[in-house]
């Protein structure tokens, strides 16, 4: 009896599973897609990182994006929840191949990895927020200062 009861259940269980409305539904709540652009002192954030976390009480989910040319975009398989969210963007590091070039063969010279400095009030310490919603187009511009 208890075998077949617990037949039942996970049969139960995976055809709910499977039949989804489409949308990617977390545990923590309802995921959706964000976009929009980041632009610094006025012009576009050639490459960085956005990070949004939305936190209701039932657990941090933290949704990134990579910014290229003052543009981002995450789908709703990856998107943040539905909520407020804090909002991080960080530099992204130059890439071995970018380094070299910028050291000119030297390779005792420093260079700062992070070619575009963005102060820690964007990140670390971010004083940026997002209202999310499941039904608007959750499109998000930001623009940050140098100084």
């Amino acid at each position: 009896m208890i075998r077949k009861n617990f037949r039942w259940m996970a049969l139960t269980i995976v055809s709910v599973s499977l039949s989804g409305c489409g949308a990617e539904v977390d545990q923590r709540g309802q995921r959706v897609g964000v976009s929009g652009q980041v632009m610094i002192d006025g012009q576009p954030l050639t490459k960085g990182r956005i990070v949004f976390v939305s936190d209701d009480g039932a657990g941090a989910v933290k949704a990134t994006a990579l910014i290229e040319n003052g543009t981002y975009a995450i789908d709703e398989k990856r998107g943040p929840l539905a909520s407020n969210a804090r909002v991080a963007i960080h530099p992204e590091l130059l890439e071995l191949g970018e380094l070299e070039v910028a050291r000119g063969g030297d390779r005792f010279m420093k260079i700062d990895i992070r070619p575009i400095a963005i102060p820690h009030r964007y990140n670390t310490r971010s004083e940026l927020t997002a209202q999310i919603s499941e039904d608007g187009d959750n499109a998000f511009n930001f623009e940050l200062a140098s100084k």
